[in-house]
């Protein structure tokens, strides 16, 4: 089943979304973190997916406090991003109790660290956040391109042992256009991977019918513009992604 996860993106400890990673485009959502974590765990959520936008910015932990919390006050899983560039930052993270983190740019820039990422985390524990754009990869918080085909690198982190990948199509990202379907599925068969969390479109519950038809290869939706501006609903996501699938 594909597992819908509401993402929390943090910016001066606010919840925040931004169009297609331009920090220039952000609208504030709440002032309450914690308690919009609570409500999507009352609402059905099983996941969470955290991310310190300033962080990924600066390359280091700025909303640690705020993240702390929110893992804390809440009894369902979560996955946490955003700066996590050295071992300690990984490990303060997975002491703060995060199930899983989330590592972007190390995984284009610096290999050796990954491996090393991967041996203290273990694989179910690491998340390897593919950020795209045009089929290549952006890097320190979606303000640099590189020249690495997202497809080549998933490859290569498979061999590596990185079990878990999110798919971000920036071009996408709190636009609400939709996602693209076409290139999330030349991405899986390029990459060879076996399944993916998607992010970066969802606008209606369309994308998530569109999910489900390749529901093998998904294994969970990143849910953020379109719950929070109430386009879709995560009662109805839920009830979506569990047609046909009795657990």
């Amino acid at each position: 089943m594909i597992i819908p996860i509401p993402a929390i993106d943090i910016i001066q400890g606010e919840v925040v979304r931004l169009e297609e990673g331009n920090y220039q485009k952000k609208t504030i959502f709440s002032q309450q973190p914690v308690e919009i974590a609570r409500q999507f765990e009352a609402r059905g959520a099983s996941w969470l997916h955290l991310v310190d936008l300033e962080g990924a910015k600066a390359g280091k932990p700025v909303n640690f406090p705020t993240i702390k919390k929110i893992i804390q006050s809440v009894t369902i899983p979560t996955e946490v991003g955003g700066g996590i560039r050295d071992l300690a930052t990984l490990q303060k993270y997975l002491d703060a109790g995060a199930q899983r983190v989330i590592i972007g740019s190390i995984a284009v820039t610096n290999s050796p660290l990954l491996q090393e990422m991967l041996l203290q985390a273990g694989e179910e524990r690491l998340v390897v956040s593919l950020d795209v754009k045009d089929g290549f990869l952006a890097v320190h918080g979606w303000l640099q391109a590189s020249s690495t085909p997202a497809s080549n690198l998933a490859r290569e982190l498979k061999q590596m042992g990185v079990s878990h990948f999110i798919w971000t199509n920036i071009s996408r990202d709190g636009t609400q256009k939709g996602i693209d379907l076409e290139a999330l599925e030349l991405f899986l068969q390029e990459s060879g991977i076996s399944q993916v969390i998607v992010a970066g479109g969802v606008a209606t519950l369309e994308d998530i019918r569109n999910l489900k038809k390749i529901e093998d290869r998904i294994e969970g939706v990143i849910l953020g513009r379109a719950l929070y501006s109430g386009a879709i609903q995560l009662e109805e996501v839920l009830k979506i992604v569990k047609e046909d699938n009795k657990c």
